[in-house]
């Protein structure tokens, strides 16, 4: 006997009651509620995926660190130049140095802190050889740290200068005239007579 003909010869079962309790009915009915959750949990996963998409393209500011209002911005304070001329009208007065030096091919010109010009000449290499600057104030604007065996306080052309070496090389000299500071810096040292013919370059035009 069919198993529908079965449960209506019992008698008195609602047909729906009948028609849920065959074989495959309760397969479909769990198919239909197992579609359903899953349906639902791709509309979550879709518009999870949605919200993302939308943080990214136009909130991307979201994602990044907040920055400090406090903080400032660091700036280069070298500025270089083509000339010398550049240089002066920049920094806002004049400076006079030689056209080459023994070992160095070219020149590089700039102002540091808009305050100070530093004209230094590089070998075949771009190794520094000569480093002059001059610059206003009094203080010490060599940029040289190092410590030197040894340091004198000389006179050179009419003017205290500060020697700073080995005892036998000049590594570098300072020194003040009218309101502005000169510094020389000899990257593999100086003698005196170079650091003389120098100085008489740089102070020709102070005295003119």
């Amino acid at each position: 006997m069919k198993p529908m003909t079965l449960l209506k010869a019992m008698g008195g079962i609602p047909d729906e009651y009948i028609e849920s309790a065959l074989p495959g009915k309760q397969k479909k009915e769990t198919g239909k509620v197992i579609s359903f959750f899953r349906r639902r949990e791709f509309t979550v996963l879709a518009a999870a995926a949605l919200l993302l998409i939308l943080a990214f393209t136009l909130a991307p500011g979201l994602l990044r660190p907040a920055e400090d209002p406090g903080q400032e911005q660091v700036t280069n304070p070298f500025v270089t130049y083509q000339s010398l001329e550049e240089a002066q009208e920049a920094a806002g007065f004049t400076l006079s140095v030689p056209e080459s030096f023994e070992g160095a091919g070219r020149r590089e010109i700039a102002v540091i802190d808009g305050r100070i010009i530093d004209v230094t000449y590089l070998d075949g290499e771009d190794n520094r050889v000569l480093t002059i600057r001059k610059g206003t104030g009094e203080e010490d604007i060599s940029g040289d740290y190092n410590e030197y065996p040894q340091e004198d306080v000389t006179e050179l052309e009419g003017l205290s200068v500060t020697v700073r070496g080995d005892g036998k090389r000049i590594f570098l000299a300072l020194w003040q005239e009218e309101g502005y500071s000169y510094a020389v810096s000899f990257d593999k040292g100086g003698t005196q007579d170079q650091l003389k013919e120098i100085m008489k370059t740089v102070m020709r035009q102070v005295s003119e």
